[in-house]
């Protein structure tokens, strides 16, 4: 009976074992793969080559596409940059002081080139936040994709909708 007793750390790990069933990891699995889904669902307006000029733009994107995110080169004197960090995401302001197209601020999300003209904002979302991406560009818009260009108010991608004004 003393035997049974000798080793602490099995008893201790005993718990974690238990907590290993199949049912639980069975779960996990199913939501990985529905987040995973949902986030290559997402993302797909934003695989594809364009490039959208203009005004102003707006992206809003969780956590887990920061990676697909190219942040715009700040130079000082041209652009100004102010970050901020509220309870559940961070904020990024851009302003490209000279105004125009000769030094605009550039950003990436995917396939996808923003030329900003006057102010970007990007906020990330916190790690506990939903699957979350979206843009909104304003002003004059200028989108070119499959060698044509066409000129609208706004672009918008939400929650993986396409749509253009």
């Amino acid at each position: 009976m003393g035997e049974r007793h000798r080793n602490p750390a099995l008893w201790a790990a005993l718990p974690l074992l238990a907590a290993c069933g199949g049912s639980p990891a069975t779960a996990t699995l199913e939501q990985k793969a529905e987040l995973r889904a949902l986030s290559e669902r997402q993302m797909e307006p934003f695989l594809v080559s364009r490039e959208v000029r203009a005004d102003r733009v707006e992206l809003e994107i969780s956590a887990n596409f920061y990676s697909e995110l190219a942040l715009p080169g700040v130079s000082r004197g041209l652009h100004e940059v102010r970050a901020t960090k509220q309870e559940d995401r961070d904020v990024y302001e851009y302003v490209n002081r000279a105004g125009g197209d000769q030094v605009p601020l550039r950003l990436a999300l995917g396939g996808t080139r923003f030329v900003v003209r006057q102010g970007a904002r990007v906020t990330v979302l916190g790690t506990g936040a939903k699957v979350a991406i979206s843009a909104r560009a304003e002003g004059k818009v200028e989108i070119r994709e499959a060698g044509r260009t066409e000129t609208r108010d706004a672009w918008q991608v939400v929650e993986g909708v396409h749509t253009r004004r």
